[in-house]
């Protein structure tokens, strides 16, 4: 399966090519506040390079060919954010760490961007285009403790709260327990 394009009122989510290392790297990974609300972080430049390629890019991409999802190069479809088809983030699945559910929705988005709503139209579109799928039924998301932006986003795109686990190796990384969300496709509906 190839990632189709999404198109939101002000926001782009077309597939990554790899012409986006470097956007990638200046919007999301050299930024340590950034980094921060991310599971791991580069320690240098080429660590950089590498993650945007092979974690980002490589393996959002791969996903739409094993496991019918993957993930979105958010952009600018307007002025009144950024230049239009400037990448601004990406959002997207990743298969569930949890193992009941279907897929894991990440996003992370440039600090320059946060605050505007991009994180959760983003997120709502992929949501819904996710659930178009009617051998998608169900879906989780963590967030780090603290990070009251992407706790805003997951609440308000229906997310019920179910625990607090180690996922993405939080704790072995010294971040602690990840408040972890599951939304189904009929609470979803509702």
């Amino acid at each position: 399966m190839e990632a189709p394009i999404l198109e939101t009122e002000r926001l782009i989510l077309r597939p990554f090519t790899g012409d986006d290392v470097d956007s990638m790297i200046r919007e999301i990974l050299s930024d340590p506040d950034v980094m921060v609300t991310l599971p791991e972080a580069p320690a240098n430049h080429e660590e950089q390079r590498k993650m945007a390629q092979t974690d980002y890019i490589d393996g959002y991409s791969q996903l739409w060919v094993t496991e019918s999802y993957g993930g979105w190069a958010v952009c600018s479809g307007v002025d009144e954010l950024a230049t239009p088809g400037m990448l601004l983030g990406f959002c997207g699945f990743s298969p569930s760490q949890l193992g009941d559910e279907d897929a894991e929705l990440a996003f992370g988005y440039g600090k320059a961007h946060w605050g505007k709503g991009i994180g959760f139209e983003a997120a709502n579109a992929s949501v819904d285009w996710y659930f178009q799928n009617p051998n998608h039924n169900c879906m989780d998301v963590c967030h780090y403790a603290g990070n009251a932006g992407s706790k805003k986003i997951i609440e308000n795109l229906g997310f019920k709260y179910i625990e607090d686990k180690d996922l993405w190796g939080s704790v072995e990384h010294g971040r602690g327990l990840m408040p972890t969300y599951i939304l189904d496709r009929r609470t979803y509906a509702d």
